[in-house]
């Protein structure tokens, strides 16, 4: 899965939240967790104040700890309660689950520092 639009002044939880957008899942921002990918193959936990201008060029995010499959869509309103529900047990500081076998690149090279802006997903 590859986000379209994000800008370098997003943060992880940023990226989390278009995340569970884009594929209609929004448990994505309470339970899926960001790693770095380095060139050379290591990962290392990204924070959710982590913030996407800092990634170097050729880094892969990756996210872990859950499946890619896009969920069932529901109306427009019940998905909306239900991202800003996951944002506020988030932010309220419940914890990610732990990683999983799912791994896939969600910031583009496009999005690195220098790469034109983005508003962030609305919460």
């Amino acid at each position: 899965v590859t986000l379209k639009g994000v800008a370098s002044a997003w943060t992880m939880l940023d990226v989390r939240a278009a995340l569970a957008r884009q594929i209609c899942r929004p448990e994505v921002i309470e339970r899926g967790r960001l790693v770095r990918q380095s060139d050379e193959g290591r990962l290392s936990a990204l924070q959710d104040n982590d913030v996407v201008g800092t990634l170097r060029f050729g880094d892969q995010v990756c996210l872990i700890g859950m499946e890619l499959a896009a969920g069932a869509r529901e109306s427009e309103a019940v998905l909306e309660r239900s991202y800003s529900q996951a944002m506020e047990r988030r932010l309220g500081g419940l914890g990610p689950c732990a990683s999983g076998a799912a791994a896939a690149a969600l910031v583009p090279s496009s999005a690195l520092p220098g790469a034109a802006a983005a508003a962030p997903p609305s919460a």
